[in-house]
């Protein structure tokens, strides 16, 4: 019986906040998970760790997401002598 390789679901959070100032408007956030939910959860807890939105209380935002997957080497390596 062969397995499958295992994947992950890879989540890209871009933010764009019209309250904040200029240089600090555009924030990207990143997550994986076995799902696209547990992903885009990670992702957007890692957008507002950000030092820009760190305790600020956003009410504007415009978000983009990109979800992909990434599938993860299970296969052994060969070693040469």
């Amino acid at each position: 019986m062969v397995d499958k390789p295992k994947q992950v679901k890879v989540v890209y959070i871009e933010g764009t906040f019209p309250e904040l100032a200029a240089s600090k408007a555009f924030q990207q956030g990143r997550g994986e998970g076995g799902s696209v939910r547990i992903a885009a959860s990670r992702a957007i807890v890692d957008l507002f760790k950000k030092p820009a939105l760190k305790a600020r209380r956003v009410t504007a935002a415009k978000l983009t997401l990109s979800v992909g997957i990434k599938t993860l080497d299970t296969q052994p390596t060969e070693v040469l002598p």
